[in-house]
């Protein structure tokens, strides 16, 4: 579909003379991470993702906060979503029962196109409409060790699309952990759902874990919803295996299945049933050599999508295949070296109101430098540079024109673009820890961006993410507390514009718009946390963030709205949330809740009203405190019974433009073998 460009020997020939540098220096000696062996060093979960070498996450040239899996089972959630709600600096807006959108730091939005979201290392981010679909990642919470949230651009350390911040979920190896487990949980929106693992090893040289999961429930109260309003329900098969080929060298192979019907809220402000069915398969190479660790890892992507009320059948094929080499030219110094290649198709099917194929291949090459300047002090810094070549192809469905009055030939584009990220790593005392951050991050035009849709652009460009950061850490054992602060400052260049928001053309079809880049927005944020625990059983959090953005839009704002792109007013500025639980002999209880200032959404008027009619009306979402509770009792060593009660202060609270979100119950078994 798009073909490969210039780039590739570049990339190549910078890879081999990097690789080569590294054949006289000392070996790397870095080895498979044994999570569970590096937390019991350091006393709390570490993190190989920001430079690949096992970090505590103050020691990170990153701002990132991890969820363990006891705070997973301990907060009660059936959702990854509900997961992340707790944790500073991360919004959830949750617009029907099987729909959420998450941001990082301000700029949520529906159908998100900001964050990236990572399976061990596979993008789950989806690039037709720039959106993580939560509902379709084949991943059952109970397989999973931690995910890490780290906030801000980290394009250059992470990749592709890493514009507000980065989700990564590490499920447990199955080469080296046993995960067995049968679950089944049952609640209020009749909900039924259950999951199950199971780990299989053959000796010490391999290992298999297979997953399945679901859920049929009933959809929130809906009285005015549009159109019909879809059983939400989800499906999904994962397996996992990893061998041992030799000393040092492993391979793993993946393939998973999901599927889920939702109703949603799509970027337009309108509240509409989908259908998701997504398939992937993977492998990844990992070989400790006397030229460093490398890595090799391929993997594909599919989408079949579906809006059944505008007969709109679309696929999404992603092929990315990427190799690194991470290795030590000294004792303190650190490099690693990337390329990266994928490429990208999206095609709507003769029926759809779209029609076409369109796509693109990139080609990236990236370079990580990290230096320990001394036993305290840290450097890292980190480069990447990513080229794109776009292609469009017919028939459509408005003959030899497209609909926004361009022709094929327009989509014949190419273009290139930088990321780069900077953290110094100070540890002022064996209790202080200072960070010193600044980073360049992209976010990519999805496909309906650049024209898969008819008021796509070729001639979008990517948002330019930029954040200046300081960070401050203070661990005080004698509360078992640790203390996180961050001050930032992040600017958005090119922010790309929305359905309303393009620039009119007149073509041979008549008037249309295009997306377009349409201004700049900045944030000025701050956040402070607290999270500890004691040896008799008690354990706590709290946390503040505060977010004021001031967006500089190429847009008129007026009244009624004649736009739903507003990231000043559509931001929470305070949010507050705290917790606490207790452990005693087999019970657990647990609680939390989160409390925000309130923000401004915005929802389509469907069916279109007489001419003069507005089509966007602006929703006040008030400030309000959702309080979630848990209890768990383990009946035997093997067998847990546990109850939830979500937003139990509330019947229903409007969280967004979509469907109030309604108090929730559920009770749940767990069963390890």
């Amino acid at each position: 579909m798009a073909r490969p460009g210039p780039l590739r020997s570049l990339l190549l020939a910078g890879a081999s003379t990097l690789v080569l540098s590294a054949v006289k220096a000392p070996h790397a000696a870095a080895q498979s991470v044994d999570y569970g062996a590096l937390e019991q060093v350091f006393g709390e979960p570490v993190t190989t993702s920001a430079t690949g070498k096992p970090q505590k996450v103050s020691e990170a040239p990153v701002t990132m906060e991890i969820i363990t899996q006891d705070d997973i089972r301990r907060s009660g959630a059936d959702n990854l979503p509900d997961v992340l709600q707790f944790v500073s600096g991360v919004d959830v807006r949750r617009d029907a029962f099987g729909d959420a959108d998450v941001g990082i730091r301000g700029y949520n939005q529906a159908a998100n196109p900001h964050l990236l979201v990572l399976v061990n290392g596979r993008q789950v981010y989806f690039d037709d409409y720039g959106v993580v679909a939560w509902n379709t990642i084949p991943v059952e919470l109970d397989e999973i060790r931690q995910i890490e949230i780290v906030k801000g651009p980290n394009s250059a350390l992470f990749g592709f699309n890493a514009a507000s911040g980065v989700i990564n979920i590490i499920t447990y190896d199955p080469l080296g952990d046993s995960v067995n487990s049968v679950t089944a949980q049952t609640g209020t929106q009749s909900l039924a759902e259950g999951s199950a693992i199971t780990t299989v090893h053959a000796y010490d040289v391999a290992g298999l874990r297979i997953s399945a999961g679901g859920y049929l429930a009933s959809e929130f109260y809906h009285p005015d919803a549009y159109g019909q309003v879809p059983e939400p329900e989800r499906g999904s098969l994962s397996a996992d295996g990893k061998a041992k080929l030799a000393p040092g060298v492993e391979l793993e192979l993946s393939a998973s299945k999901s599927s889920s019907q939702t109703y949603n809220e799509i970027p337009a402000g309108i509240l509409l049933s989908e259908n998701w069915r997504t398939n992937s398969v993977g492998t990844q190479l990992a070989a400790d050599t006397q030229y460093g660790l490398i890595n090799l890892n391929a993997y594909h992507n599919g989408l079949a999508f579906d809006l059944p009320l505008l007969h709109s059948p679309e696929t999404d094929d992603v092929y990315v295949v990427q190799a690194s080499d991470l290795f030590k030219l000294s004792a303190d110094h650190t490099l690693r070296v990337g390329v990266e290649y994928r490429n990208n198709t999206g095609q709507s099917s003769a029926t759809s109101i779209f029609g076409g194929t369109i796509g693109y291949s990139l080609w990236a090459g990236s370079l990580m430098w990290n230096w320990d300047i001394t036993p305290d002090l840290s450097l890292t810094n980190a480069v990447r540079v990513d080229s794109v070549f776009l292609g469009k192809s017919g028939p459509t469905v408005f003959g030899p024109y497209l609909p926004n009055g361009l022709t094929l030939a327009d989509y014949d584009r190419s273009f290139t673009a930088e990321s780069f990220n900077s953290g110094l790593v100070y540890k002022v005392t064996d209790r202080d820890t200072l960070r010193l951050m600044a980073a360049r991050g992209l976010q990519a035009p999805s496909l309906v961006d650049f024209g898969y849709v008819v008021n796509g652009n070729p001639d979008v460009n990517p948002t330019i993410v930029g954040n200046y950061e300081l960070g401050y850490d203070r661990d005080v054992p004698g509360l078992g507390s640790t203390l996180r602060t961050s001050l930032f400052y992040q600017t958005q260049t090119d922010v790309i514009g929305g359905l309303y928001d393009e620039r009119p053309v007149l073509t041979p079809i008549g008037p249309v718009g295009l997306i377009d880049n349409i201004g700049s927005s900045h944030e000025l944020g701050l956040e402070l946390g607290v999270k500890g625990h004691s040896e008799s059983g008690f354990r706590w959090f709290a946390n503040y963030s505060f977010a004021s953005v001031t967006d500089d839009l190429a847009i008129a704002r007026t009244d009624p709205p004649t736009t739903n792109l507003d990231y000043q007013h559509g931001t929470p500025e305070h949010t507050v949330k705290f917790g606490g639980g207790y452990s005693i002999g087999k019970w657990e209880f647990d609680s939390a809740a989160r409390w925000e200032s309130s923000w401004t959404d915005y929802k389509l008027f469907v069916p279109v009203l007489p001419p003069g009619t507005p089509l966007l009306s602006a929703v006040r979402v008030a400030n309000y405190l959702s309080i979630n509770a848990r209890i768990g009792y383990k009946l035997t060593e093997r067998l847990t019974l546990s109850g939830t009660a979500e937003q139990f202060n509330q019947a229903r609270i409007v969280t967004s433009n979509g469907l109030p979100t309604e108090r929730r119950f559920l009770a749940k078994i767990t069963a390890q073998f």
